[in-house]
């Protein structure tokens, strides 16, 4: 589908399996990254300048994602996702963004999310992508999907600016909203059993085992993000996201 990024894409990926969808995360990405990344973090500075002060419009509302009718509004064979994949001098890192029709505000949201730049060291000693986490709560997990999912209703940031904007409401250019928090409705227990009985039946075979969520993990998940995560992610948005002229909209008036 036609995603509401207007900038110099640096690569598209629309996927529709899970394994596909994984050797995009951890072949093709990576290479793209270290071939494209002089020309990604050309005009970043930007992202690092205004992060405070496009916080500082952010309210917080709840929306609620429906999964009965996941893709309601789109023409059969189109894609809710968007992924790219970006470099700096520490680590490497993804952006992926979901749209979904929200009902209640008659609008399309864009929800962003970046991979590979919230971590957090469990107590049992693992380290976890909060962002991937929190993408596969959201959107699913493809590898082993919930099957007559109830509604999730999660908490996100939106910008005053834009969410007064009239423009911001279709599917070409929908509302972009940073997720704060899990309210309810999320199925990481599930997960977990379905992850478990994956791991035991696959142990004997060269096999990826599936990722169990552990409590504490959960917990963070349903707690408001940090501070420091948030301007993380609006700092990427900011120099990578947003279009040129909307930025100039938004910050030289």
């Amino acid at each position: 589908m036609v995603i509401s990024f207007q900038m110099n894409r640096i690569w598209r990926t629309m996927i529709s399996v899970g394994i596909s969808r994984t050797v995009g995360y951890y072949v093709v990405g990576p290479i793209l990254g270290l071939i494209l990344a002089p020309i990604v973090f050309g005009g970043f500075w930007k992202g690092k300048d205004y992060t405070n002060t496009y916080i500082e419009h952010f309210e917080v509302i709840n929306i609620v994602i429906q999964y009965d009718q996941p893709y309601r509004g789109f023409r059969f064979g189109e894609k809710n996702f968007h992924i790219e994949h970006y470099r700096d001098n520490r680590s490497d890192y993804s952006l992926h963004s979901y749209i979904y029709y929200i009902e209640r505000h008659k609008k399309y949201f864009e929800l962003i999310c970046f991979e590979g730049l919230e971590m957090y060291k469990s107590v049992d000693g693992n380290t976890y992508d909060l962002g991937t986490l929190r993408n596969r709560e959201t959107d699913g997990d493809m590898i082993l999907p919930i099957q007559n999912r109830k509604p999730m209703t999660i908490s996100v940031y939106v910008n005053r600016l834009q969410w007064k904007d009239p423009t911001y409401v279709t599917k070409i250019n929908p509302m972009p909203v940073f997720m704060n928090r899990i309210v309810s409705g999320d199925v990481m227990e599930e997960e977990n059993r379905k992850a478990q009985h994956f791991n035991k039946q696959w142990a004997n075979r060269s096999i990826v085992p599936q990722q169990i969520i552990p409590p504490d993990v959960r917990t963070v998940l349903l707690n408001d993000i940090s501070r420091e995560h948030l301007q993380l992610y609006v700092k990427q948005y900011l120099g990578h996201v947003l279009p040129k002229e909307e930025f100039k909209r938004l910050f030289d008036s």
